[in-house]
């Protein structure tokens, strides 16, 4: 469910849009994600009393070479998963080490980990791999690697469940609605119908929409008018 939204205004970036968004939230002993450029651990911890996992990338060079050069003596065994769909094969494999805890110059930082995945596309007989660098504030104890994969594949949910649906489904991308606060507006718009949607239990947005389409007068009631 999409609880906030921010337009990015030019000539800045996410970050200052997206520190204020948090603020009214309760977030004590959850555990937030984000994009990396987004990693604000002090908020995260220091200010919501909660736990972040981040995924590092080259915004971060120190902290994600830190990560990479640990050996392979500094990481248990790995944790692989295999899982199919949609016409591929996708195998996830993390490990999780402890070894950086209190080295890293990342706030509240308590583990660092890598995770490979190979995914292999079954009709065009193509392979791809690429491994993603995280850290996270969570001990050991409170996260195992089978959580940590979880909490980082969720994290996708957010681009699989809104972003792409708002793109491929109702043609945001090609949408011609593009000045003042139209985009914005629209964008709430398709936010809205898709929250309804899922809220009413359609997996499917298509789905939800073709029923909607032919029953109009239910419009009404999903919005609870």
């Amino acid at each position: 469910m999409v609880l906030a939204q921010s337009r990015i205004p030019d000539k800045t970036n996410e970050i200052p849009e997206f520190q204020p968004l948090p603020r009214p939230l309760d977030l004590v002993g959850k555990v937030v994600t984000a994009d990396a450029l987004n990693a604000q651990t002090e908020q995260v911890v220091e200010e919501k009393k909660a736990h972040y996992v981040f995924t590092v990338k080259d915004n971060q060079p120190t902290l994600r070479k830190a990560i990479q050069d640990l050996d392979d003596d500094g990481f248990p065994p790995p944790l692989r998963q295999t899982n199919k769909g949609h016409g591929r094969i996708e195998v996830r494999t993390i490990q999780v080490s402890s070894a950086l805890r209190g080295c890293l110059e990342f706030p509240h930082a308590a583990q660092a980990f890598h995770i490979h995945r190979k995914t292999s596309y079954i009709k065009a007989g193509k392979v791809t791999e690429e491994t993603a660098y995280g850290v996270n504030s969570l001990t050991a104890e409170k996260a195992k690697p089978e959580r940590l994969l979880a909490l980082v594949r969720n994290h996708w949910h957010i681009e699989n469940k809104v972003h792409y649906v708002r793109d491929f489904t109702y043609g945001e991308d090609a949408s011609e609605v593009r000045t003042a606060n139209g985009p914005r507006a629209m964008a709430t718009l398709r936010t809205l119908a898709i929250a309804l949607i899922r809220g009413k239990g359609w997996s499917g947005i298509p789905e939800g929409n073709r029923h909607c389409a032919a029953r109009r007068h239910e419009i009404l009631a999903l919005l609870g008018v």
